[in-house]
């Protein structure tokens, strides 16, 4: 991916290295802000299923790869996390104060 060099390689090297960084913290920061639980369990779910499936013909591995699937897999764990939040919203004995 990194092969040509140049701008490619300038503009997407950092949302690369960044994507795997934000696919972690975001799920982590709901959880400590919000109380969320859902998006970190699906985030340990992708990145265990991508370290397995490493060595397959078509592997999953691209999630931590492409930075178009960051955005979308981000957005994902977003919505959902948003999801869970009205839920728990109706749910009265249920606190949204912060973990820390």
């Amino acid at each position: 991916m990194f092969s040509d060099g140049g701008v490619v390689l300038v503009l997407t090297a950092p949302i690369v290295f960044l994507g795997p960084f934000l696919l972690g913290a975001v799920p982590g920061y709901l959880l400590v802000r919000y109380r969320i639980v859902s998006p970190l369990p699906i985030s340990g779910f992708l990145t265990w299923y991508a370290f397995v499936d490493r060595g397959s013909m078509e592997p999953f591995i691209v999630l931590y790869s492409n930075p178009i699937v960051h955005a979308y897999a981000l957005g994902v764990l977003v919505v959902v996390g948003f999801g869970e939040y009205l839920v728990r919203d109706q749910v009265p004995y249920v606190s949204h104060d912060p973990l820390l």
